[in-house]
């Protein structure tokens, strides 16, 4: 299964290159929730590559999007089957809240053929556009009980479709009969992470020092969450939403590794990365990768200036 998902890996690395994206350093160590990140100007994802989608897990799930919210990318798994068998092209497939593609769907969502169709629990359903299909049935002259009639679905099930709420295909193709109008709704897996909301639920009661500068970090107006599944232990962004890729080793010295796998995804995100030692440290970068002291930490968080702090740490490397 791994020499599968390594080949799937491999080719849509090509196709992304050929699509002009750039792709993160695939030799990068430590990941778990994402295999790489594929940038091409604006467009930005953060990409899981799983042979059998059935193996995502709900914490990773969590932390991909929380990866894909922080980072303004769009979270999406590549997949090729799950238990029930192989994937099909142009559906959009949803396990913990995470958009899965198969390579070929993916390959059109980038070249701007996006889906509409989606996987869920007892068949397929379209995403209805509810604006557009108020708009027409009203031009008709229909109302909501003319349209429950000739369709034969409740007067509530109307009201709801013009809210935007999915329909079954088969009750959608009759929608599209009665109204002679294009409702279908495109899936913008971008607008998905963008609305992702909520950090992962990660147990780090025992670790008091991350707990102490989550809340740190919160006081001054940092929106920050931990991370357990990637080489960084932390994402934080400021007001302007400049974002912070950050790790709170035991000794700074020990894990220049860590320290040069964050500066990649840094530097190809072109955003900052920051060591924030555990035990005293007078070193000030490792890998080209920003360290500091618990103290120095401290005093530039409180006045919500951790660039600052970075940039202070460049100058006297």
């Amino acid at each position: 299964m791994e020499d599968n998902r390594r080949a799937l890996s491999a080719r849509l690395s090509v196709m992304m290159e050929k699509e002009g994206f750039r792709i993160s350093d695939h030799e990068l160590k430590g990941l778990v929730s994402f295999d790489l990140i594929a940038r091409r100007d604006e467009d930005s994802y953060v990409i899981k590559v799983l042979y059998n989608v059935d193996t995502l897990r709900g914490d990773a799930s969590e932390e991909l999007l929380s990866i894909g919210h922080f980072s303004n990318s769009a979270a999406i798994v590549i997949g090729e089957k799950s238990s029930s068998g192989n994937l099909e092209d142009g559906l959009v497939y949803f396990r913990h809240g995470v958009p899965i593609m198969t390579l070929q769907t993916f390959e059109d969502y980038v070249r701007g053929i996006k889906p509409f169709v989606f996987s869920g629990p007892g068949g397929y359903y379209v995403s209805i556009d509810g604006h557009e299909m108020k708009k027409v049935r009203e031009k008709m002259g229909l109302s909501i009980g003319q349209v429950s009639s000739s369709v034969r679905i409740s007067r509530r099930s109307v009201s709801l479709y013009e809210s935007g709420s999915a329909v079954t295909i088969d009750i959608f193709l009759k929608l599209q009969d009665l109204l002679a109008g294009d409702l279908r709704k495109e899936i913008d897996i971008h607008a998905l992470s963008s609305s992702y909301s909520n950090h992962p639920k990660i147990d780090r009661m025992n670790d008091r020092f991350l707990e102490s500068v989550l809340s740190l970090m919160g006081s001054a107006g940092y929106d920050a969450t931990l991370l357990r599944k990637s080489p960084f232990e932390a994402m934080a962004r400021d007001a302007l939403r400049s974002l912070i890729f950050m790790a709170f080793p035991q000794s700074a010295e020990a894990d220049a590794l860590r320290a040069r796998t964050i500066m990649k995804i840094a530097e190809f995100m072109e955003e900052e990365a920051l060591l924030v030692s555990r035990s005293v440290t007078d070193k000030e970068m490792i890998a080209g990768c920003a360290v500091s002291n618990i103290n120095e930490f401290i005093e530039f968080c409180e006045k919500g200036e951790l660039l600052s702090l970075i940039e202070k740490k460049k100058s006297l490397a």
